[in-house]
């Protein structure tokens, strides 16, 4: 289910209403939303926003409000047979959504095979943990992937010191090291072997997004007359998933910057 996905990518929409959904569940309307930086599922991407009505957390009930609007205005063309089949079809909405939610972020901490009884119960921790310490989100899930196991088992034992960035904040809560070890179980369980798991998560969880701050750069820049930013993040965004030295020169997998906190985006934005 793309709402599933885009989540998780650290993703809102901010005008998630049923005018800018089309008929295939694709959406439109791309002016206020957000990556992620800080987890939060109360994340509001559209400053105009003021009922939280577009939050991340709330993504997915919005977009089945939208699919019971577009039942309502097709019900007229339809047989009672094709509306009773719609209406099984919606109620088993919340069912499908959650199992794509959870095999998405089971890809994103590279768990392969079939899922297991505590795998829901691991994301969700990790989750947790992140929104407690707003941890970021892309940088958080990229780290992860890029370190060996056991170089994230023996930095944290002691010295969080020596983990990058994003995982060294986490790495501060007190649950943290409880978690990792049973995810490295739970790896271990699976009989996932290092390289794979690390593929999986290479393949999932991106370097770059588009930030706020980035966007934000590219247009001052272009007030300027001066589209270079721009054309660079066409080129970076087209490979999200590589480590690119442009990308790395301007910052994109770094520390956001603290002015970013004061970006806010509308819908007349």
């Amino acid at each position: 289910m793309v709402t599933a996905l885009w989540q998780s990518v650290g993703f809102a929409h901010g005008v998630l209403n049923s005018d800018n959904v089309n008929i295939l569940g694709l959406t439109i309307d791309y002016g206020p939303f957000r990556f992620a930086d800080e987890f939060d599922e109360n994340l509001v991407p559209n400053s105009s926003d003021d009922e939280s009505r577009y939050s991340y957390g709330r993504q997915a009930a919005v977009m089945e409000e939208n699919l019971h609007y577009l039942l309502a205005a097709l019900s007229r063309i339809m047989t009672q047979e094709e509306y009773r089949a719609a209406e099984n079809a919606l109620r088993n909405y919340k069912t499908v959504y959650w199992q794509e939610y959870i095999r998405a972020f089971r890809c994103k901490v590279g768990l392969l095979g079939a899922e297991m009884a505590d795998d829901e119960m691991l994301i969700l921790d990790l989750l947790s943990m992140m929104a407690d310490q707003r941890a970021d989100f892309t940088a958080t899930f990229r780290q992860l992937s890029d370190i060996s196991l056991n170089a994230l088992l023996k930095a944290t034992s002691k010295n969080s010191e020596r983990l990058p960035w994003a995982l060294k904040h986490l790495a501060r809560h007190s649950g943290f090291s409880y978690w990792l070890a049973s995810y490295a179980e739970r790896v271990k369980q699976a009989n996932v072997s290092e390289s794979e798991r690390r593929s999986l998560m290479q393949r999932t969880n991106p370097h770059y997004v588009l930030r706020n701050w980035m966007a934000q750069q590219a247009i001052d820049r272009a007030e300027a007359d001066d589209f270079s930013v721009i054309r660079s993040l066409q080129s970076i965004l087209r490979r999200p998933f590589e480590k690119q030295s442009v990308a790395e020169l301007m910052g994109y997998s770094s520390r956001p910057p603290s002015w970013s906190r004061n970006i806010t985006v509308s819908c007349s934005s």
